[in-house]
Formats: structure tokens, sequence, C-alpha cells
């Protein structure tokens, strides 16, 4: 996911040095101009602290339907980061 929001924000020549950096700009940049629904952000969101709390905290446990649900969160992701990329070529 920080990937595709990061090549999102490329699009729009937008390059953020930080993780927090790329959510900041993922709802100044996307969420508030209508290209993503907030619940993208918030996805991300989720991931971002999912995955702060497993390397920093340690003994992060995740149900599996949790898990589950991250993943297919990240997949409806990418799915709309090419739409969003691809909308912004064509601007």
């Amino acid at each position: 996911m920080f990937h595709a929001a990061k090549a999102m924000l490329l699009a729009k020549n937008i390059s953020p040095k930080r993780h927090v950096g790329v959510l900041r700009m993922l709802g100044v940049e996307f969420v508030n101009k209508g290209y993503l629904e907030e619940t993208y952000a918030e996805a991300y969101k989720l991931a971002f602290d999912i995955r702060m709390d497993a390397d920093y905290e340690g003994g992060l446990k995740l149900s599996k339907e949790m898990a589950e649900q991250v993943v297919h969160d990240a997949e409806e992701f990418l799915k709309k980061a090419r739409i969003v990329i691809e909308q912004i070529a064509s601007e």
C-alpha cells in the first residue's frame, strides 16, 4: 500500500520522504480533492498502524479475520491506485 500511495503522489510530482508524510498527503491530495474515498485512507492508516505496532511494540497478534481484512483492503487499495494514476495521467 505504501508503494501504491507513493506512486499516486509521484503521479502528481509529490514525493514525501516518510510514511507519515505519505499518509498526510494522501488525505490532502486525494481524499480532499475527490480522487479517493475516505475508506481508502482509513485502510492505509490501519495497515500503517499495524506495521508500526509490529515493528516497534513487539508481540502483535492479529486475528485471522483481521489479517484477511487487511489483505482484502490492500488489494482494493492497489486497484484504486491504478485507476487514480490513470486518471491523473489523462488530465
